[in-house]
């Protein structure tokens, strides 16, 4: 499993399915209490994005199921950065396009 350091200095675990550099990318978040994966839904709309050429990156909230981090840190602040910092990764490691980047939210991960 792949972490980021967060800006607040705690480890953010995130998943990406890669298709091809210089593609196109989605950003899937994750719902209250649940894992990254949103119990494997976001690895099989990755799985079938890749197949089109889409990269997908998936990242663990302080809400989820299987962080590590105090909840009292969860909030909209902390998860708009931690989702910024996954973004730049892909960006600078996978050279996404973007000007072709989209978002999934699954229940609270969709505010």
């Amino acid at each position: 499993m792949n972490k980021i350091i967060s800006n607040r200095g705690t480890e953010v675990p995130f998943k990406i399915i890669e298709a091809k550099k210089g593609g196109p990318l989605v950003i899937m978040v994750h719902g209250f209490k649940a894992n990254m994966h949103e119990d494997n839904r976001f690895i099989q709309i990755g799985n079938e994005l890749s197949k089109n050429g889409i990269n997908s990156i998936m990242f663990l909230q302080i809400c989820g199921e299987d962080s590590k981090e105090d909840f009292i840190n969860f909030n909209l602040d902390n998860s708009i950065d931690d989702l910024d910092k996954c973004l730049k990764y892909m960006i600078d490691n996978y050279q996404i396009d973007i000007n072709n980047i989209s978002l999934i939210g699954y229940s609270l991960g969709a505010r």
